[in-house]
């Protein structure tokens, strides 16, 4: 027998812990991310400092490159020190989440009740990006 439960995470609480990821719990593994010509022509990067994401899509604008994977076909290329690429997307963060859930659930639990740190970000990222934990 066994339970489950449905719990649902709002942009900006995901965007939170991959914030997290990319301003410092990744960075010993990312040299960079680097924006699609694509993304680049439909939006364009704004000084207002906004992180109200329907705000930013009805603008076409973004303030942080880790913003762009919560916009509509929004993505950002993250290049490893070894020089590998590989996007991000809502796709990719929403299936890393699943991932997450079901192979660290403590860092998973650590995520949804907001109890976690760099480490719980820099998993979720992975995750996201390579469908399993391969630095760290």
């Amino acid at each position: 027998m066994s339970f489950q439960y449905t719990r649902e995470l709002s942009d900006n609480h995901v965007w939170t812990w991959i914030s997290t990821a990319f301003e410092g719990g990744s960075n010993y593994w990312i040299d960079h991310a680097e924006i699609p010509q694509g993304v680049k022509d439909r939006y364009k990067r704004s000084d207002s400092r906004s992180e109200d994401f329907a705000e930013l899509q009805e603008r076409g604008e973004f303030v942080y490159s880790h913003q762009l994977p919560f916009l509509e076909n929004g993505a950002v290329n993250i290049v490893t020190y070894e020089g590998t690429i590989h996007p991000l997307n809502r796709d990719n963060i929403e299936n890393g989440i699943m991932l997450m859930a079901m192979n660290s659930p403590r860092h998973f639990n650590d995520l949804v009740s907001e109890t976690g740190d760099a480490i719980t970000a820099d998993v979720l990222l992975q995750y996201s990006l390579f469908g399993k934990v391969i630095y760290g």
